[in-house]
């Protein structure tokens, strides 16, 4: 659990050389790319991934002036109150590679839950929820590079501190807001990247299915519901919401108990 901090110590700039000191200090070893302002450290991380890579690189900005999610929405990042960042990471196998955003979830929803003992829910395929409003939206993509090598670009944002979403989507929040306690942002972050690299390590192994899909079920938004799928041809589907398939894809069965399976769009907040 993290310790109480004040809105001054809540808004102190993340500096590369204590960031560096955290992180190396848990063990992490990953190359730590710093900076003040990009328009999205996922087009940074991509710049990266015809390099080889000897370890994971984390790009992480202070503030974010073309931050987006899926479907290229926009994800507003403003500067000291939130983290926005990327993780490069190269892989030799595509083992439950469909399974990356649910497994990115569990890892955004298990920090929340260890530094502030809130219980988020995971709106498939790839939103963190706190009482039903949106605090975390990952975006996950794949290169494959000139040197042969298939990069991973994990892109992540939270909203931590915020107290005010004038100009925000109307479903979205802070774990400010959620909780009342201002997080304090290096050690959310290196909490969370520690998680993280564990996940990958075990992305390939063949148990890693099973439990990742149990662990994010567990929290899953609106399992066992009828609900809204709206495919990113914006067309409408309706169903109850039975789970996950092994590769990740949202499983619904109709009024007639048919069941289909779905690799694309995006859970409503409709309810019947």
């Amino acid at each position: 659990m993290l310790n109480a901090i004040n809105r001054r110590q809540a808004r102190c700039l993340l500096e590369h050389d204590a960031l560096k000191k955290a992180v190396t200090s848990s063990g992490i070893n990953v190359n730590l790319l710093t900076f003040r302002k990009v328009s999205s450290t996922n087009d940074l991380a991509k710049r990266l991934s015809n390099s080889t890579l000897e370890k994971p690189t984390l790009v992480i900005s202070e503030e974010q002036t073309g931050g987006r999610g899926r479907y290229n929405r926009k994800w507003i990042s403003p500067p000291f109150v939130g983290l926005w960042f990327s993780l490069v990471y190269q892989i030799n196998s595509n083992r439950n590679i469909g399974l990356l955003p649910i497994a990115v979830g569990v890892v955004i929803a298990a920090s929340i839950e260890e530094n502030l003992q809130l219980f988020p829910s995971l709106k498939w395929p790839n939103d963190v929820l706190v009482n039903g409003k949106k605090v975390s939206g990952i975006l996950c993509e794949s290169v494959c590079a000139e040197n042969l090598n298939k990069t991973l670009i994990i892109g992540v944002g939270v909203n931590l501190n915020q107290e005010d979403f004038t100009g925000y989507p109307e479903n979205a929040t802070s774990l400010y807001l959620q909780s009342g306690k201002f997080t304090d942002r290096t050690i959310f972050l290196v909490s969370t990247i520690n998680r993280l690299l564990c996940t990958l390590n075990r992305l390939h192994q063949p148990e890693f299915l099973d439990s990742i899909r149990a662990d994010w079920l567990s929290r899953a938004f609106r399992l066992n519901e009828e609900i809204e799928l709206q495919l990113s041809n914006k067309s409408i589907v309706r169903g109850r919401f039975k789970g996950l398939t092994e590769r990740g894809e949202i499983i619904l069965e109709d009024r007639s108990n048919r069941v289909h399976f779905f690799d694309n769009g995006e859970v409503k907040n409709t309810h019947f």
